[in-house]
């Protein structure tokens, strides 16, 4: 999980060069999100295995990177017309949806086996 953590704040700190307000806006959310998430993992890890079982569970525990990784692609400058540039933020938003539905749905199924054992 640490690995997650740490490409997301080099994510984050690479981006917010770059000359796009909603690239800049994108990696702050992104890297303000990290620190939220490493700092709530680390007191749900001290609370036990519930708190760590709420805390993945939690749709709040994924939506930083959702709107971090959406304002980043929405502010690249893609060399398209501007239909297409809309599309493709409309594809790529369909797609971290569907990506982080899943794993949400994946953990929370996990943490329901886990807790009927």
């Amino acid at each position: 999980m640490m690995l997650v953590y740490i490409s997301g704040a080099i994510l984050a700190i690479a981006v917010a060069w770059f000359p796009s307000f909603l690239c800049r806006a994108g990696s702050a959310v992104l890297l303000i999100g990290v620190i939220q998430m490493i700092w709530q993992s680390h007191c749900a890890l001290r609370q036990g295995f519930e708190a760590q079982t709420r805390l993945r569970t939690s749709v709040l525990f994924y939506a930083p990177f959702l709107v971090g990784t959406n304002l980043i692609w929405m502010g690249l400058p893609l060399p398209i017309d501007p239909v297409r540039k809309a599309l493709a933020d409309c594809a790529f938003l369909v797609f971290t949806v569907i990506l982080l539905s899943g794993l949400y749905i994946y953990n929370h199924r996990a943490s329901q086996i886990r807790c009927q054992t």
